[in-house]
């Protein structure tokens, strides 16, 4: 007999199957999207040279010859109303958002805050994901009355 020890190898744990099987489901989606988006155009791939040649809901930019959402503010739904490089935002400035949330983010769309400075202090001191809230962490809680410590972040107010 040699030396060598033959070791079993080891069964791969429950996480590590979950992931597996979570990792392929989102790639099955993401080939079922790029296949819808595919199939759901109209006509020949390639250059469009009238909004007719795009799918459903889309305009064709004759300039560079792509199908986009919008050419304009008018190719845009009331929900998103601003075109800007040929897709429909809520908001494309500050400018064009209500009172109650009156900045344009990133993304295009108006929010109370995008920082911590533009909540009032006391009430609401904290941003999170654009809406003012009492808290998101517990320190923060500990700053605004140490008798409520705890920050439920789910809720985003603090608590004893």
């Amino acid at each position: 007999m040699s030396g060598r020890q033959v070791v079993p190898a080891e069964k791969p744990s429950k996480a590590g199957i979950i992931i597996c099987i979570v990792i392929i489901v989102i790639l099955i989606i993401i080939l079922v999207i790029v296949v819808i988006l595919y199939l759901g155009k109209k006509g020949t791939p390639g250059k469009c040279t009238a909004s007719s040649q795009c799918g459903t809901g889309m305009v064709c930019n004759t300039t560079t010859g792509v199908c986009r959402d919008c050419a304009a503010d008018s190719d845009c739904p009331s929900g998103v109303p601003h075109c800007s490089n040929g897709l429909c935002f809520q908001c494309t400035a500050s400018s064009q958002c209500p009172a109650g949330l009156p900045i344009c983010d990133i993304a295009g769309q108006c929010v109370q805050c995008i920082a911590d400075s533009g909540c009032p202090a006391g009430t609401a001191p904290s941003c999170f994901n654009g809406t003012c809230v009492q808290c998101s962490t517990d320190a923060q809680c500990l700053l605004l009355n140490p008798s409520t410590p705890t920050c439920d972040t789910t809720n985003h107010v603090c608590h004893a």
